[in-house]
């Protein structure tokens, strides 16, 4: 009887302990999706005033080469940042500054050695005054009929392929939001830059995973659309798991094909009309509507919970794959040593406790990338995926 009674005791502890803990995982969540509204808004409000502002340009280039006066002049503005003229057919000339990334992107269209002309760009004055040379002198016989010109107001923020699909990202990621609705998950964080877009959104409801080596796991899954207007990355949705405990992510591969080139793009005058763009977004936002369906089905869900119990069995040695992520250039060697230290210290409230396991590996690095104060947030999408990566890895 005394027996009994101490196993009745020892289990209903252990029931309040496990109770107790889903609900913290669950207050956390509960946190993670007001925080992480008030992110989407900022994102969404962000993508529909600069929707408003942006501009697409079809402009002749190789125009030396083609006889003709030319159509983009490259220069200096009054503060001596990049800037450059785009002479309209009908309007005439217009100024515009451009973005660093734009930058680069002209470099490379203009095959350009990228580093040398940023650092004639920003350089001294008679730096400046050769890059600008060398600019014109190879837009002007450059192999290359035509360039997307992508502009958010008076600044340019890409330099693309007349092939470029132009796709309305306010629609396509509006009808993914009503999706995720739909579906049962909720908006959990969103992020624009100057050049990417991205929301998650969760499942709210936790689920608690016993593994042999790291303990009990309690997760929620859910997605990531991730894309750039300006050739910074494709359109991709990802599966998304949050570890409750301590708010680690980690983002799986794309299960969206995008291609960034299809046919070329027709312009009057210069520029795009706005059913050129429709046409094409249309078809991609029914694709993400059904893919965030899919996304958020038991199956989805099942087979990661069969990768994360996989990746917690699966010993691994912490030092050689810190080593090799590093040789290959996805990690720094300044992140291999905080996500070091991560592990050693072993602690539970970073949701890394236990052995040496791929699963301890991910929470260590989305650990590490959760540090704001050492993490830019652009860093730690980089991280995330590539904490998901790792799962691939298991057996």
């Amino acid at each position: 009887m005394v027996e009994l009674n101490l196993l009745s005791l020892i289990f209903l502890i252990y029931f309040i302990m496990a109770k107790t803990l889903n609900e913290v995982v669950e207050e956390k969540i509960k946190q993670k999706l007001s925080k992480g509204m008030t992110n989407v808004q900022t994102a969404t409000t962000r993508l529909m005033q600069e929707g408003k502002m942006s501009k697409d340009f079809i402009f002749d280039v190789g125009t030396e080469r083609k006889g003709m006066d030319p159509r983009i002049i490259f220069h200096p503005d009054e503060r001596n940042k990049p800037s450059s003229t785009f002479i309209f057919p009908k309007s005439g000339p217009e100024s515009f500054n451009i973005h660093n990334f734009a930058v680069r992107q002209i470099a490379e269209k203009l095959k350009i050695p990228t580093a040398y002309l940023t650092s004639l760009l920003f350089g001294e004055e008679w730096q400046r005054e050769l890059g600008y040379e060398i600019m014109n002198t190879h837009n002007g016989f450059i192999q290359r009929d035509k360039m997307l010109v992508r502009a958010v107001g008076n600044q340019v923020r890409a330099f693309l392929s007349d092939q470029y699909r132009i796709l309305d990202s306010e629609m396509i990621f509006g009808k993914h939001m009503e999706a995720v609705y739909k579906n049962g998950g909720q908006l959990s964080d969103g992020l624009m830059t100057d050049t990417m877009l991205m929301l998650e959104s969760l499942l709210p409801q936790p689920i608690s995973i016993q593994t042999p080596f790291n303990g009990e796991i309690i997760v929620a899954f859910g997605m990531r659309l991730q894309t750039s207007d300006y050739g910074a990355g494709k359109l991709s949705a990802r599966s998304f798991l949050l570890q409750g405990i301590c708010l680690n992510g980690a983002v799986f591969e794309s299960v969206l094909k995008e291609v960034h080139l299809g046919a070329k793009l027709q312009g009057i005058d210069g520029m795009l009309s706005r059913e050129t763009i429709e046409l094409d977004s249309k078809a991609t936002a029914s694709a993400v509507r059904d893919i965030t369906k899919h996304l958020y089905s038991t199956e989805v869900i099942k087979d990661k919970m069969l990768r994360i119990e996989a990746s917690a069995n699966e010993k691994v040695d912490s030092t050689n794959v810190l080593k090799s992520l590093r040789d290959v250039g996805k990690l720094l060697k300044g992140e291999v040593d905080n996500i070091g230290e991560i592990l050693m210290r072993n602690d539970p409230n970073s949701g890394v406790q236990g052995e040496s396991t791929l699963w301890k590996m991910t929470q260590a690095i989305t650990a590490y990338a959760n540090n704001e104060e050492l993490v830019v947030p652009e860093r730690r999408l980089e991280l995330q995926e590539l904490a998901g990566d790792l799962f691939k890895k298991a057996n």
